[in-house]
């Protein structure tokens, strides 16, 4: 099964005065990928907390992830799910090992000769594209505070905030929890992972018209790195709309991370 891959994300500071500007780091989070193509596993994080003491950046991303995955190499599993698990908790168990302000969300899709799964943790989302329709389907479920106290009155700003994530057990924090599925993988198949979506106030209308907007652009994509630039593109243009109200405010570019899993026909 041949699968091609694309991945997007954002090397701009998102904070002023850093707002638009090539930088290796910014006081806010930043978003990864790991990839690994022989089974295709595909992941796309991004790190919590906030200002330059506390915020988790890509590099300290990437050491987590390159260990997880030497240690998921030596495990000798057998479905889909059971191995997706298998990472996840791998990346955990990186993060047991970090600092207790390192956090992250996430999400996941490994694909086998025996099938594929999904994973996600906290905010991470998985979407099938049905190119023939421009449809974007969201294929998780999103781990919020909203679903956590679903029977309590919190504040609307509160509601889209990750109930879990990957991070240091303690006395006071729940143990991380995600949740793995699976899916379909017919030749054709479009998947698109994004981290950092809400986190980013990339909104799931504006994302869910902009797919539309990629069906009906009359110019073909040429495969998953470009299905995963125009995503990117697009999203910057939504997030630099925003930041003309409020320089400061949550946008985009580096909490995002967009990564297209192409299943060749």
């Amino acid at each position: 099964m041949a699968i091609d891959i694309g991945l997007w994300r954002s090397t701009l500071g998102d904070t002023h005065p850093h707002t638009g500007i090539e930088v290796a780091w910014d006081y806010w989070p930043q978003a990864t990928h790991l990839v690994w193509e022989a089974p295709a596993l595909v992941a796309c994080l991004t790190g919590g907390g906030g200002g330059s003491e506390q915020a988790v950046f890509k590099r300290e991303l990437d050491a987590i992830l390159a260990g997880a995955l030497a240690r998921w190499q030596a495990a000798q599993l057998e479905s889909p799910q059971v191995s997706l698990d298998r990472f996840f908790v791998e990346v955990q168990a990186g993060f047991e090992a970090s600092s207790d302000e390192d956090q992250a969300t996430g999400v996941a899709v490994l694909i086998t000769g025996d099938g594929a799964a999904i994973a996600n943790v906290g905010l991470g989302r998985a979407y099938a594209w049905h190119a023939d329709r421009g449809v974007l389907e969201q294929l998780t479920e999103d781990d919020s505070l909203a679903v956590k106290y679903a029977a309590q009155q919190i504040p609307e700003w509160f509601r889209e905030t990750a109930a879990s994530a990957f991070r240091k057990r303690g006395e006071d924090r729940d143990p991380c929890r995600w949740t793995v599925r699976p899916v379909s993988a017919e030749p054709g198949g479009v998947f698109v992972l994004v981290s950092g979506q809400v986190e980013s106030q990339l909104t799931h209308a504006y994302l869910t018209a902009a797919m539309e907007d990629i069906h009906r652009d009359p110019v073909a994509l040429a495969g998953a790195q470009d299905l995963a630039d125009r995503i990117g593109s697009l999203a910057v243009r939504f997030g630099a709309a925003g930041l003309k109200e409020d320089r400061t405010e949550w946008k985009v570019h580096s909490r995002l991370a967009v990564a297209v899993v192409w299943i060749d026909d």
